[in-house]
């Protein structure tokens, strides 16, 4: 299904697909950083929130208060509209189209023409975010993760707050609002921060505390990560730099019960009678073998 037809009831069947509580919000920040005073406001221009030219005039933004870090470069998705397509793990049939506003992504992957197996951070932008968007930013972390499961990358949601175009002398500017989300131990997490210099600051720390590998296939354990790993320390759980992997496979929880196939029309209000099609012959299947999977006989008695 399109991920931006995400509401809350599917993202709690999604959840738990995969194993995973639905969403928890944290009021810490989920990085020490010092704000970055003076990060300059944005204007949006006067063309509709979807318009191609909104993510294009941000990059720049982008490149000047989130700088990029060596072997990353930001890219505007405009015309990478299926990049975060994906089959959830553990789900087969259940699967999620979409794409972002903006990313940051590895270099290797821009360069090999394949930006989504390097995602570090999808960004999505909004005129005003809305209560209802949040469902759509946890859909968009799932399917980063999904597709790019290397760098367990993290989703950010603003309105890039600044001014409507032309309206600079008017009370109409931007809320200020920053939601950043990530995967953590079996859940969504979401700090929500109505401050852009600190925002941009948690933004900057990540990327300043966590590198890649020589080779830019994965991230690079740090120092004192390995330190704490060796001493035995207990993980801080939900802190940006502690984030976890999308569960697959067994971890992944209900896995086939998902093939039920009232949960999956609920998924299915994009698919055309092909597609409908395929996933009644595969629920069966699965109810099939669910059903008439042999059993080994037992052992006679010595």
């Amino acid at each position: 299904m399109s991920i931006s037809k995400v509401s809350a009831r599917r993202l709690q069947r999604i959840s738990s697909a995969l194993g995973m509580k639905q969403i928890e919000a944290v009021s810490e920040p989920p990085l020490d950083a010092q704000p970055v005073l003076g990060t300059e406001s944005f204007t949006w221009t006067s063309c509709s929130e979807s318009n191609a030219a909104q993510p294009t005039a941000a990059i720049p933004w982008m490149k000047r208060n989130i700088p990029a870090p060596p072997k990353h470069e930001w890219i505007d998705c405009v015309g990478q509209q299926h990049m975060l397509d994906c089959r959830l793990p553990g789900a087969d049939v259940l699967a999620l189209k979409g794409s972002c506003d903006l990313a940051l992504c590895t270099s290797a992957a821009v360069q090999a023409f394949s930006p989504h197996l390097g995602l570090r951070i999808v960004v999505e932008l909004k005129k005003e975010v809305k209560s209802g968007h949040v469902d759509q930013l946890a859909a968009k972390l799932v399917a980063a993760n999904s597709v790019s499961p290397n760098f367990k990358p993290i989703a950010v949601m603003t309105d890039l707050p600044g001014w409507l175009h032309g309206d600079q002398q008017s009370a109409r500017a931007m809320v200020d609002a920053w939601l950043i989300a990530w995967i953590g131990r079996e859940t969504i997490m979401i700090y929500p921060c109505h401050d852009r210099a600190k925002a941009v600051g948690i933004l900057r720390a990540f990327l300043d505390k966590e590198h890649l590998t020589q080779d830019s296939a994965h991230i690079a354990q740090q120092p004192e990560q390995l330190t704490a790993a060796e001493s035995g320390a207990e993980a801080e759980v939900g802190r940006l730099l502690k984030r976890q992997r999308l569960p697959t496979g067994a971890a992944a929880g209900r896995g086939n019960d998902v093939a039920n196939l009232e949960d999956l029309l609920d998924f299915a209000d994009d698919l055309d009678e092909a597609d409908m099609h395929q996933i009644k012959c595969y629920t069966l299947q699965q109810l099939l073998r669910e059903r008439y999977a042999p059993v080994a006989p037992a052992v006679p008695p010595a």
